[in-house]
Formats: structure tokens, sequence, C-alpha cells
């Protein structure tokens, strides 16, 4: 319940926010002046913000670690129409990029499952942090998987 930023955590947004960035460059450089370039940096980086929102409703099925926490609070008024609608614009999202949208996926889906199962395993459930982390985890996954194709 700490709301200080500690040396772990700080030095933990260092490196998340140079990995996006080092994807950021790379996925820039590889832009051609054209549009279909143009569509394709984009599109990664929409893919990115919507995959990584979208991988927060499958986990709130996922117990609450700490009950009167955010994490618990988020729990609260979620329903399967908002699962299949985050479902939904994610797959869309990932249909529009083509290959790299299916890479970006398999990236998002796994870096998901590994931080939901080292959660529910070390703390018993999800919390607030760990909805964060898993935001900040999925959007710099799926910024190298567009890197990577």
């Amino acid at each position: 319940k700490d709301s200080r930023l500690g040396t772990f955590g700080g030095a933990a947004l260092f490196f998340v926010l140079a990995l996006k960035a080092a994807a950021l460059c790379t996925l820039a450089a590889s832009f051609d002046g054209s549009w279909s370039g143009l569509l394709t940096l984009a599109g990664a980086c929409c893919m990115a913000g919507a995959l990584a929102r979208s991988m927060v409703f499958p986990a709130m099925h996922v117990p609450s670690a700490r009950p009167g926490g955010l994490g618990a609070a988020l729990h609260n008024g979620v329903t399967k129409r908002h699962d299949m609608l985050a479902l939904g614009i994610g797959l869309g999202i990932c249909a529009l990029n083509g290959g790299r949208g299916f890479t970006a996926l398999i990236a998002a889906l796994l870096v998901a499952w590994l931080l939901l199962s080292a959660a529910r395993k070390r703390l018993g459930g999800v919390t607030g942090d760990v909805f964060g982390c898993l935001i900040e985890l999925t959007e710099s996954a799926v910024l190298v998987a567009c890197c990577l194709r």
C-alpha cells in the first residue's frame, strides 16, 4: 500500500521506457516516407495501445489479491459485454495489421499470461499495480514484436 516508488520500481520504469523508446526509434527508422510506411508506423502504435488496454479485461477474471484495493474495484462493474468489446477491438486492430498484427497478438498474450501467472503465484491475485504493469509490459512487447516483423 506504499505509494512511494522504490529503487526497483524506478529501475523498472527506466528500462520499460528505454525499451519503448528504442522500439519506437527502430520503427521510425524503418519509415520510408510512403503512405504504406506511415500506416505501418501508425498501426504499430495504435496496436500497442489497444492491445495493452484490452489485456486488462481478461486479467479482471483473475481473483483480486487485496479486497478493497483498486484491483478489486476494477472487478466490479465489468461485464461479459465489456470483455467481448475489448476482444473485438483488439482482434480488429490486429487483423488490420496482417502478419505484424498476429505477431503482436501472440506477444501480448504471452506477456499477459506470464505476468498474471506470476501475480497469482506470488501475490494470490491481481492488484492495481499488476494492472498497470500489465499495460506497460504489453505495450513494450507489442512494440518490440512490431520491430521484429
